[in-house]
């Protein structure tokens, strides 16, 4: 399906729309992960996709060691596919991000970097793949909290400053249900 078909079908869809939310939600991604802080995503991603990554970093921290991505760019995202599935509609995209990449021992309290040593951000291709049910419904322009009822700014956080309860995006709008790295 192309882009323009997609969008005489959702009408809140454009193209640029959902290149600044990729833009944002691979920062937010990758951010998460330097800081293991899953909380400040998961109102994006796929049950699976958190449960995945949770375990990820269980198992990097266990074995004392942590990935920072540093002075990262997104420097281009494109949509690579788009298709009508059952009950639900499929953005496949590729985007392409910038970044220095470090491995760190947690055990070691006197870490260094070497990002002077090194003058350029290395390219990394994702494809990254989301997922929209037929029937959601259209955002509000005001989100509040399903739990508390106290407005949310969900290009924040995705979740309620009072209560802490993730903002069900999956209801409204695309979540992210896989990001690999590609070659």
């Amino acid at each position: 399906m192309q882009i323009e078909e997609y969008s005489n079908i959702d009408k809140t869809f454009t193209k640029e729309v959902f290149t600044s939310r990729m833009q944002s939600y691979m920062k937010r991604y990758f951010s998460a992960l330097s800081l293991n802080k899953l909380t400040n995503i998961n109102y994006f991603l796929s049950k699976e996709l958190q449960e995945s990554l949770k375990s990820k970093l269980d198992k990097d921290t266990k074995d004392g060691k942590r990935t920072i991505y540093a002075e990262l760019n997104v420097d281009e995202v494109s949509i690579t596919n788009i298709r009508e599935e059952q009950d639900s509609y499929k953005i496949t995209c590729n985007v392409l991000v910038k970044y220095l990449k470090d491995e760190i021992n947690l055990n070691d309290t006197s870490y260094t970097s070497d990002h002077g040593a090194r003058s350029e951000r290395e390219f990394h291709n994702y494809e990254v793949s989301l997922s929209k049910s037929k029937d959601a419904k259209e955002m509000p322009v005001a989100p509040i909290c399903p739990s508390c009822g106290h407005p949310i700014n969900v290009d924040r956080n995705g979740n309620c400053l009072y209560c802490k309860t993730d903002y069900p995006l999956y209801l409204y709008d695309f979540i992210v249900t896989s990001i690999k790295e590609i070659d």
